[in-house]
């Protein structure tokens, strides 16, 4: 049991900056080395480690600590003594122009792992070979935790990447609403969503006797003709007509599809928009509303063309 809370607070360490990015983004993020370079040119230690960073960690450590059982100072001693292990294998890997973020298997879990572990080991009276067990458990529970975090938060996509970095959060519901495709998964990621709109909101609908009302409503959409003057446009423009359709929710209620397939056919345009949000809910299949879009998409009429922006509902 000793041996597991070990772990279990190490490990805790390692990702209490990563959790702290998740939840704060971009607050309190000063970089620990405030930007300055060294003569190689390269940062000391890199932005990906911040204050906000070091002093999660070391808090965590010394929470965690005297939840085990250990002193505050002793578990405040292993926050600091483990970011000190991260700051020193982030300090290499510049030296060796590499990113800031950038992982080196071995290097950074040895020293971030083994500094903690000597301190902790002593204080615990601890062999040599108990501590090097723990070491070797750190390092593949830590490595392997960094490859599942970024696989959850890097995901690979046919898109041109963006011209900066995403900030975790929004990768993370990236890969929750697109990615995940077992029921018990998607129930879990999104469970808010689900609750508040197929639990809540229907329910308090139905049980209103509202719910038949609305359905009607939504599917008893029009066209609506709005005239918009630009006097600095070229003449060629006038008359120009501009189709606009956005959040069409196609396969939240049956109708829709076929409502808009008999309604498209007589209108004239030269050019068709589609303001994203063709998907429900913002989770789960997006097969369904891709393949009312292939049914709706031959009844447009646009002399121009087709432009098109995905929605925060959509993949």
């Amino acid at each position: 049991m000793l041996y597991l809370q070990l772990l279990l607070l190490l490990w805790g360490i390692n990702f209490a900056p990563v959790v702290a990015a998740f939840v704060l983004k971009g607050r309190w993020d000063m970089p620990l080395d405030l930007g300055r370079r060294l003569k190689d040119g390269n940062p000391v230690f890199g932005p990906h480690k911040t204050i906000r960073g070091v002093v999660i960690a070391i808090l965590f450590g010394g929470l965690g600590g005297v939840m085990m059982g250990l002193p505050l100072e002793a578990g405040l001693a292993a926050g600091g003594l483990t970011m000190c292990g991260d700051l020193i294998s982030s300090f290499i890997k510049r030296r060796k122009f590499l990113p800031s973020g950038t992982d080196v298997p071995g290097m950074d879990q040895v020293i971030e792992g083994g500094l903690p572990l000597l301190f902790l080991g002593a204080r615990l009276d601890l062999g040599l070979l108990s501590q090097a067990v723990l070491l070797a458990l750190f390092c593949v529970g830590a490595r392997y935790g960094s490859i599942l975090y970024k696989k959850i938060l890097h995901i690979p996509t046919s898109f041109p990447p963006p011209p900066g970095p995403m900030p975790p959060k929004s990768l993370y519901r990236g890969y929750t609403s697109c990615a995940v495709r077992s029921p018990f998964w998607i129930s879990l990621f999104n469970f808010q969503e689900a609750i508040y709109y197929h639990v809540i909101i229907q329910t308090a609908f139905k049980l209103s006797g509202l719910y038949p009302r609305g359905r009607a409503n939504a599917l008893a959409f029009a066209v609506r003709e709005i005239p918009v003057v630009c006097p600095d446009l070229p003449a060629s423009f006038d008359g120009y007509r501009i189709l606009f359709m956005s959040d069409l929710h196609l396969d939240g209620l049956n109708g829709l599809t076929e409502r808009l397939c008999g309604l498209l056919p007589s209108i004239e345009a030269d050019l068709c928009l589609l303001g994203g949000d063709y998907r429900m809910a913002s989770y789960g299949s997006f097969n369904g509303a891709r393949e009312r879009m292939e049914q709706i998409v031959p009844y447009i009429k646009a002399k121009d063309g087709i432009a098109a922006v995905l929605g925060n509902h959509d993949c």
